[in-house]
């Protein structure tokens, strides 16, 4: 099963990337920055959802809107707290 990754829907939070979905569509999520970049691989964070649909209203709530809401944000923001002080 191949993954696509729709790179040109931008969104406002900072640490989003992309929106990630299989073929048909049934498994899709939000790619965003990872919270580390130190393993020596190339990693990325996905949060999953169900399908397209589910993704899409994730993009729209926090992605597009609120993000200093998004638990994701908030976890990253925690990890990074020594960076910005």
């Amino acid at each position: 099963m191949g993954f696509y990754v729709n790179a040109s829907i931008k969104a406002k939070c900072p640490l989003y990337e992309s929106i990630v979905r299989s073929g048909q569509g049934r498994i899709a999520g939000v790619q965003c920055e990872p919270v580390s970049r130190d393993f020596g691989f190339k990693v990325s964070n996905v949060l999953r959802c169900t399908n397209i649909q589910e993704t899409l209203a994730l993009k729209a709530k926090f992605c597009d809107g609120n993000y200093d809401m998004c638990p994701y944000f908030r976890f990253w923001m925690m990890a990074h707290e020594k960076d910005w002080s």
